[in-house]
């Protein structure tokens, strides 16, 4: 599971947008079949699957090309490093071990997971919101531009 994600390149930085943008949507495809089977899976915690849920749902909604570079490293990072890594090691686990041993975090592995998956899900969801600010507040900042390109200049004899 998550194998496709797990050797997934990150496209290179002389890339034109255009396929930065489909390496980015191919990422974001492979990242939602590869959720749908995780999802089905009767051994995935149920508690996790509104989490699993919501980062589908955030990661249709986020433009990643409008992101800083630094937020799409990190987003891509998560979908296909962190939580493939978190799932295949959840499923690596003896079930009986991963549902009653309490861990060093005191936690048992399954609540662990469930833990990490709400700890991405608030991340990507705090993305999304990030990006819509910062898109709304460029809009305003191109709106004062055009306003003062536009504005007609007094004429020196009228002053």
């Amino acid at each position: 599971m998550f194998e496709q994600l797990k050797n997934w390149v990150r496209s290179s930085p002389s890339a034109s947008v255009v396929e930065a943008q489909k390496h980015e949507n191919e990422l974001i495809q492979i990242f939602i079949e590869q959720a749908k089977i995780l999802g089905d899976n009767p051994d995935f915690p149920p508690k996790a699957k509104p989490h699993l849920e919501n980062i589908v749902f955030n990661i249709k909604q986020i433009d990643m090309i409008k992101l800083p570079i630094e937020t799409q490293v990190k987003l891509e990072r998560i979908l296909s490093k962190d939580i493939p890594i978190a799932v295949e090691t959840y499923f690596s686990l003896p079930k009986a071990h991963a549902v009653s041993v309490i861990l060093e975090n005191g936690k048992t592995a399954k609540q662990t997971l469930i833990d990490q998956f709400g700890q991405y899900a608030n991340l990507l969801s705090n993305t999304w919101q990030d990006a819509i600010n910062q898109q709304s507040k460029i809009l305003v900042q191109n709106e004062k531009i055009n306003n003062k390109v536009s504005a007609p200049k007094k004429d020196f004899f009228d002053l």
